[in-house]
């Protein structure tokens, strides 16, 4: 794998919790939205926008569980802006790969994240 699938939700695509609105009600909004995009069930996202002078900028990305109620109140906390207000931009989720249970190194006995990095040189040497 060179890289992990990516999907770039606009903002404004999302769902958004109304103040009343039951939070099972808000949970299968979310979980149609995964369905139609076809995003699995972990995995990161992060907030992709500009700031006021127009340039491009990113959050953190937040690890996301689809099945867990915290990921709602965390994906709400990314996509709000300053007050009231709503950014505009995309949210970015990447796949989690590979996903904990599968993973390659084990300490202990137990499952931890590692990454390989492999840098690739288009250009060839005269050798």
């Amino acid at each position: 794998m060179l890289e992990r699938a990516r999907w770039a939700i606009p903002v404004s695509a999302v769902p958004r919790k109304e103040p009343k609105q039951p939070y099972a009600s808000y949970f299968r909004a979310i979980a149609r939205l995964r369905r139609e995009r076809e995003i699995p069930g972990r995995g990161f996202a992060r907030y992709v926008g500009q700031d006021a002078a127009g340039f491009g900028f990113t959050e953190t990305n937040m690890y996301v569980d689809w099945e867990s109620p915290f990921t709602l109140i965390g994906l709400a906390r990314l996509l709000d802006g300053p007050g009231d207000g709503r950014r505009s931009g995309y949210l970015v989720f990447t796949e989690l790969l590979p996903e904990p249970e599968a993973s390659w190194l084990r300490l202990d006995g137990r499952p931890h994240a590692a990454e390989l990095l492999v840098e690739i040189d288009g250009e060839r040497s005269a050798r």
